[in-house]
């Protein structure tokens, strides 16, 4: 290790071999808490405990033989090594450091020659709840019966500042046989008052042998004792409150995910895969799919044999991607999604896009029984990312007898932009919903091919206005020069003047945008046209909408047109074009 890393600049070579140092005492910390961590849900026999402990026991090896002894001064919530921080955990039933800290200890120290057992009995000692079932005994008490070797530590003196240093094994510090420690010192005091209770009878203003003993073991007056600062009532406050913010699910998900880093046995990482899928999908059911997606994107990385152990081993983690998408997931998915609220709609289509292709049958089908269009939206929104190769298992259910699934399926043929869908959308041209059909008329827009924008031509003659006005927008939007002859002849029919003066500024407009210099006689015949006796009211309004095209077109002729109106002595005219000429100036 010493020598192998590049020199930081500015640092020396002592500088450099301690930051090496620090960081592999570290590294062995973090093991030591990990290992914790996952002791405590496995058994004895299991092969991932095994793991776990020589993971831990070869870095103890690798430090201890490559720099000596790994000596921690401890405070209430970190350990220090060489001055410098290599473990913290401010959660205090969590904690290494709190748990030494609060019977004394301030010093461990680590020898070469650690073995496998002292590692266990070390362990076995620091996590037993010492307010429980353990509240009478402590950790010097433990350390000292264990008898260890290789492991020494240093404790303060019960009632005064100085340290004394543990070398052999010995009994802790000022405790004899004679006299009971902390915990039963108190419970036999408490015995014995309430013994003076029953027998006397009444109350006493003396100090009860209880405080007395507590005043005798903390060599202060009681009632200095327990008395908190404002400071350290604070401090208590943000303890508290960091703990209840520790997140107890992704506590547990970072220890299966570093076990499946060590587990090679394939049967033992099946289980662990297991537990992570049932986890997932308890979070996802929930509405907790912000956590869901980096646990994800770490199961997609695994499902890749390049990034595992084996093939099976990535075949186990793309296992457990594919259930979150087979149909009986989707079906509780879908109930979910109808009865709770949701929060976490970009988190929700995250997660549905990082389904595998396998899911797309099994989504199509929650568009017929999802209650809520946004949720639908976004469910198409995710299946268009899916589907995108793979369109032939949605252009299936453009049959269904839900008008709602088929103008999903239309929305996101849109989204995927995929020419051979036309041919598709052909055989539904004439459906008889009106919004599948506005939907067919934005889905050949957005695929904007020769037969796409064609056949949105023959939605410029549906049975319904709002269709043939998203038609005539779009076309003019692509500049379809070939619509120009079907919008003229529908303009020139008998049947134009029985349409919403909506939809006639429309085609007008659309006539405009689309600019053709070809349209100018045209639209200058309907402006200059002298109205018969009983047709007056309908010339009126013609060139009403002659001019919209004319200031429209935004062209030098259309502009001409307008000034030439401007100079006729029929003064209707005249004051079209003149209102015409101003709008265009404003513009």
């Amino acid at each position: 290790m010493k020598g192998v890393e590049e020199k930081d600049k500015g640092q020396t070579e002592e500088e450099q071999e301690k930051k090496i140092a620090v960081k592999m005492a570290s590294e062995v910390l973090q093991s030591l808490s990990k290992a914790m961590k996952a002791l405590k849900l496995y058994p004895d026999t299991s092969p991932i405990k095994q793991k776990f402990i020589s993971d831990l026991k070869e870095k103890f090896s690798k430090f201890l033989e490559e720099y000596g002894d790994l000596i921690l001064n401890v405070r209430q919530s970190e350990l220090l090594y060489l001055g410098d921080v290599v473990y913290s955990q401010p959660a205090r039933e969590e904690s290494i450091a709190f748990r030494l800290y609060g019977d004394g200890i301030r010093e461990i120290i680590f020898s070469e020659g650690l073995d496998e057992r002292e590692i266990l009995d070390f362990i076995d000692v620091v996590k037993v709840d010492y307010t429980g079932e353990a509240a009478d005994d402590d950790i010097v008490t433990r350390l000292w019966e264990k008898e260890f070797k290789n492991i020494r530590h240093t404790v303060v003196e019960e009632g005064g500042e100085g340290e004394a240093v543990a070398g052999q094994p010995q009994p802790p510090a000022d405790r004899t046989l004679s006299k009971p420690a902390g915990g039963e010192a108190l419970k036999m005091a408490y015995m014995a008052e309430a013994e003076k209770d029953v027998t006397k009878g009444g109350t006493s203003n003396q100090p009860a042998g209880v405080e007395l003993e507590i005043e005798e073991i903390y060599g202060r007056p009681f009632s200095e004792i327990f008395t908190l600062t404002p400071e350290e009532i604070e401090k208590v406050r943000q303890e508290m409150d960091s703990e209840e913010g520790i997140d107890l699910i992704s506590e547990l998900l970072d220890i299966l995910f570093h076990i499946l880093q060590i587990e090679k046995e394939l049967d033992s990482y099946t289980e662990i895969i297991k537990n992570i899928e049932k986890a997932l999908k308890s979070m996802v059911l929930s509405g907790d799919y912000s956590r869901v997606i980096p646990i994800m994107t770490t199961l997609k990385t695994l499902s890749k044999a390049e990034n595992n152990f084996s093939q099976a081993h990535a075949e186990e983690a793309q296992r457990a991607i594919n259930a979150l998408g087979d149909e009986e997931f989707l079906i509780q998915l879908t109930h979910s999604l109808n009865v709770n609220k949701i929060d976490e709609t970009d988190a929700l289509f995250s997660f549905l896009s990082m389904l595998d292709k396998k899911a797309i049958i099994p989504m199509s089908s929650m568009m017929g029984t999802l209650e809520q269009m946004k949720t639908r939206r976004l469910v198409c929104d995710a299946l268009a990312i899916l589907a995108k190769d793979r369109i032939e298992p949605l252009l299936e259910r453009l049959d269904d007898s839900n008008w709602y699934v088929v103008r999903n399926i239309v929305y996101i043929m849109g989204k995927i932009r995929d020419p051979r869908v036309v041919s598709f959308l052909k055989r539904i041209k004439n459906h008889s919903e009106p919004r599948v059909r506005k939907e067919i008329v934005h889905t050949l827009t957005e695929i904007k091919s020769d037969e796409s924008t064609e056949l949105l031509l023959a939605f410029l003659n549906d049975n319904n206005d709002t269709v043939r006005v998203a038609a005539l927008r779009n076309l003019a939007t692509l500049n379809y020069q070939k619509a120009i002859p079907v919008i003229l002849n529908i303009i020139s029919a008998e049947s134009f003047v029985a349409k919403d003066v909506f939809e006639k500024k429309e085609f007008f407009d659309a006539l405009g945008k689309l600019g053709s210099k070809e349209i100018l006689p045209y639209l200058k015949g309907l402006l200059m046209k002298r109205p018969r006796l009983f047709g007056k009211s309908k010339i009126e309004e013609l060139r009403v909408y002659a001019t919209l095209a004319l200031k429209r077109m935004d062209i030098p002729e259309a502009l001409e047109v307008l000034r030439e109106g401007v100079s006729s002595p029929d003064k209707n005219i005249k004051k079209i074009c003149e209102d015409a000429m101003k709008d265009m100036e404003k513009r």
